[in-house]
């Protein structure tokens, strides 16, 4: 997530897990009340509530509204997902390309894609193939 999608998804999780486990939702006096605990129990033992409350009464409701949102909206967003990362897969592969044939472009003597190489003028992909006198196959006759 991001600092701008953080809290919303995280309320969402922790009030969908709360809603399926079944565990009373935190109130504003609660969480003061659990922030102060953690607060005035000193340095490890603040780590020790706050582990507590992170992993318990928080964390489990958490973990599974997480889990549930994840697969609920991965299961019809993957196909989209894949469908967009193939695409730009390709629109980036295609720029690439160009960019190195416009390098080897300014860098080749000749143009690659100009006959006799590439493509002639006459609409055949590339020039006719000759055989060299010495290799010229005869015709059978059957």
């Amino acid at each position: 997530s991001n600092p701008l999608t953080m809290l919303p998804i995280y309320w969402l999780d922790y009030w969908l897990g709360c809603l399926i486990t079944g565990s009373q939702r935190m109130t504003r006096a609660a969480f003061d009340a659990t922030w102060q605990r953690i607060l005035d129990a000193g340095m490890i033992g603040g780590i020790e509530e706050g582990l507590k409350v992170l992993l318990g009464e928080v964390g489990l409701p958490m973990m599974v509204g997480g889990s549930i949102l994840g697969v609920l909206l991965a299961v019809p967003l993957y196909p989209l997902t894949y469908r967009a990362v193939v695409a730009h897969r390709r629109r980036r592969d295609a720029r690439l390309a160009y960019e190195r044939l416009r390098e080897l472009r300014s860098i080749a003597p000749i143009d690659p894609l100009r006959p006799p190489y590439g493509p002639s003028d006459t609409g055949e992909d590339f020039p006719p193939t000759v055989d060299p006198p010495e290799i010229q196959r005869e015709e059978s006759v059957l």
